[in-house]
């Protein structure tokens, strides 16, 4: 995989791998066959945006491709939802569950995570052209600070190793209780986003030391900040004044599967207490960090005064979903190009049907 410092155009095509790998013509084929039924009405789909950058942007960026999707395609997006379904805000459609109210047919629902700055700079004037309504979960202690989520850290950190196959860093990876082969693939390939995926299963001080120890082993090198940047309060507060609903997606985004009861409910109710404290509007949903949550983190949830919660659960609502275990269906530029790396309305689509 090319390093974010190679083009935009060099960089997308190749988010999975080369642009004419059979998965994507596979992907493609199947999105040209005769689509299924359309979503009924009783079913809603919830869409899960994270980052929205221009192609000419990209480069500096270390967040996951499956994070990214492009200002220009997510335009388009927009532009097929406005004239091709019916969009509502996450608040009417559990208004509508609550008082068992009909959906209308091709319902979808646009949600944001974590709170980039993005969604203000990039995302926030399609969502005003195309006229739709969007909820923006918010890490409510990343917000108008200069924090840096620790998966682009190390990502970052991966392309700045003097040297690969180090005897010391192998040794650290074994000392966090890491698989050793999946730190030699990161180092060889500088794509770290599987080794990325096991860290998120070790406990906060192992994970926090083995960062530590990169940063030292790659002499601190400076992070692009503006590149990762997080909304300010200032951006939340004209944001929700153009109509953009916000919700919580807790503190620090700790995994809240790895917390204990009071830090969960930290968690849920502080972010809940902040942005009603900045926006003057207590947030009526959770969104769980990572997605990850168990019976117990739902019913925090729900004791701590949110009507509903969103998962990263793949799939469409109906009546019976639990309103606390919301499902949605995650969008990147990666999954929506045709073989030759063009941004694919009929793969679009056939996501959503």
């Amino acid at each position: 995989m090319p390093t974010p410092s190679t083009t935009s155009d060099e960089y997308l095509p190749s988010m999975e791998g080369n642009c004419r790998s059979w998965k994507r013509w596979a992907r493609w084929g199947a999105a040209l066959l005769p689509s299924p039924m359309p979503t009924s009405p009783s079913q809603t789909i919830i869409l899960t945006y994270h980052r929205i950058i221009p192609r000419t942007h990209l480069q500096g960026v270390y967040s996951s491709p499956h994070i990214i999707v492009t200002q220009e395609s997510f335009r388009r997006q927009m532009d097929i939802l406005r004239n091709h379904y019916h969009p509502l805000s996450l608040e009417d459609y559990v208004t509508a569950r609550e008082t068992r109210s009909p959906l209308p047919r091709n319902s979808v629902i646009i949600t944001f995570d974590d709170g980039w700055e993005d969604n203000y700079r990039y995302a926030l004037p399609v969502l005003r052209t195309a006229g739709l309504p969007a909820t923006i979960f918010l890490t409510t202690g990343c917000i108008g600070t200069q924090h840096i989520f620790w998966p682009e850290e190390i990502h970052f950190l991966l392309h700045h190793l003097p040297y690969v196959r180090d005897p010391a860093l192998r040794t650290l990876t074994a000392q966090a209780g890491i698989d050793a082969n999946s730190w030699i693939e990161a180092e060889e390939t500088r794509d770290g986003w599987s080794f990325i995926e096991r860290l998120k299963s070790i406990d906060d001080a192992r994970r926090t030391a083995f960062i530590e120890a990169l940063r030292a082993h790659t002499h601190h090198p400076s992070f692009p900040q503006p590149q990762h940047a997080f909304l300010s309060w200032m951006q939340v507060k004209e944001m929700q004044q153009a109509g953009i609903h916000f919700g919580a997606h807790g503190v620090t985004h700790r995994l809240l599967t790895q917390c204990t009861e009071e830090e969960v409910r930290h968690e849920c109710r502080q972010s809940r207490d902040t942005l009603t404290n900045e926006t003057g509007i207590p947030p009526s949903f959770f969104a769980y960090p990572n997605g990850d949550f168990t019976p117990e983190i739902q019913r925090i949830v729900a004791e701590t005064g949110y009507r509903g919660a969103v998962s990263t659960r793949p799939g469409k609502n109906n009546p019976q979903t639990d309103l606390y275990a919301l499902q949605r269906i995650n969008m990147s530029e990666s999954r929506l190009l045709d073989p030759l790396g063009r941004f694919s309305p009929s793969l679009f689509r056939h996501m959503l049907s």
